[in-house]
């Protein structure tokens, strides 16, 4: 059963990555809502390496501009191939991390109006090994003729790299059910007051 579970949240991924590449290629009826990533950090840049108290404050920033649905990335924290998991799918490899940042794009084109908090921040650094894991809250309505309701919950562990100093695995968690988030996508959201 776990298995079954584990193929259709592959399935999903996959789809909803598609969609959204499919989206960004013939353009957003929305472009004046489109969130822009204008300010993004080149990862190729010699920027020194960060103290894990700098690197915290940086991610911590990371998800006041809600970076996982805009694609808004300082890209110098992260390695090019961070290996990213969630309750859908897990991916890594060569330009992994453009590959995120792409699916963040592609969500940033379809949100209204995004909430999110973050429920708890934590530095984990010892001899073996730094984490910087920060809980959090996400919902927005989507620009689907439906406006369904995105939400979920969770904790998003960032483990960093003792020898570059960078994210290189990205693993989120979440309180919420994944087939609950899915379900709301399916359920029409309530109007939107402008």
């Amino acid at each position: 059963n776990n298995r079954n579970n584990n193929n259709i949240n592959k399935f999903l991924f996959i789809a909803i990555e598609n969609f959204g590449k499919l989206t960004s290629s013939i353009g957003s009826s929305n472009n004046n809502r489109t969130i822009t990533s204008t300010n993004i950090i080149n990862s190729k840049q010699n920027n020194p390496r960060l103290n894990i108290k700098e690197l915290a404050n940086k991610i911590k920033n990371e998800y006041e501009v809600l970076f996982w649905v805009t694609g808004n990335m300082d890209m110098t924290l992260w390695e090019d191939n961070c290996t990213f998991t969630d309750p859908f799918n897990s991916f890594g490899g060569l330009n992994s991390t453009k590959r995120f940042k792409s699916n963040a794009d592609n969500l940033g084109r379809f949100v209204i109006k995004p909430k999110s908090k973050i429920t708890s921040f934590n530095v984990v650094n010892n001899n073996e090994y730094e984490i910087v894991s920060v809980g959090w809250t996400f919902s927005s309505q989507l620009d689907l003729p439906w406006k369904p309701v995105l939400a979920a919950s969770g904790v998003t562990n960032h483990y960093i790299s003792k020898t570059s100093g960078k994210i290189y695995l990205y693993e989120e968690t979440w309180k919420s059910k994944p087939f609950d988030v899915v379900k709301r996508l399916l359920v029409p959201g309530p109007k939107i007051i402008s």
